[in-house]
């Protein structure tokens, strides 16, 4: 037997990466998922001085150019890694786990962000007005995303799992 001691934890902030091969975070708690097309990296700390660390150690990954947003008053940061205009890393960081449209995001990995309205839609982490995000993948084999079946849902009226099936092939 191997005495354990659990605590609770409580993040002072909570954050995103996505990339296409994100370097391991300096964090005290982070996990790392394949999305659609990059990797995202969930993270959280207990000081606001890992966040400094975090994105000095992510601007020697990706380099200095990059775009920015700070909002001091709700203690977010958006930050945009790019590359000869492509987009190479995007990071989110806020006091309780950023609302992304993440799938969305991880496929703009690697494309040019063409104009200010690109740019915007990349540090506000959702798509530009009229794209949909299908949400996070509930059937691999068709990318079926939870957005996806909800607007099935409620459009149609879907009442079963077999009428969903039906709609959506999967």
């Amino acid at each position: 037997p191997v005495p354990v001691r659990v605590e609770p934890w409580t993040a002072a902030w909570n954050g995103v990466l996505v990339a296409d091969n994100p370097p391991v975070p300096d964090a005290p708690w982070w996990v790392r998922r394949q999305g659609d097309g990059a990797q995202m990296v969930e993270m959280a700390g207990d000081a606001a001085d890992q966040q400094e660390i975090l994105v000095a150690a992510l601007d020697r990954a990706f380099g200095a150019e990059r775009l920015e947003v700070l909002d001091p008053r709700r203690g977010t940061t958006r930050i945009a890694w790019t590359r000869d205009g492509h987009l190479l890393a995007a990071l989110y960081l806020a006091p309780s786990r950023p609302e992304l449209a993440e799938n969305w995001l991880a496929a703009q990995i690697g494309h040019a962000l063409a104009g200010p309205a690109d740019r915007a839609a990349i540090l506000a982490g959702r798509a530009a007005s009229g794209a949909v995000d299908g949400g996070r993948i509930i059937c691999a084999c068709f990318s079926v995303g939870s957005n996806t079946l909800a607007a099935a849902i409620r459009d149609q009226r879907l009442t079963s799992v077999a009428e969903s099936g039906t709609a959506l092939k999967a």
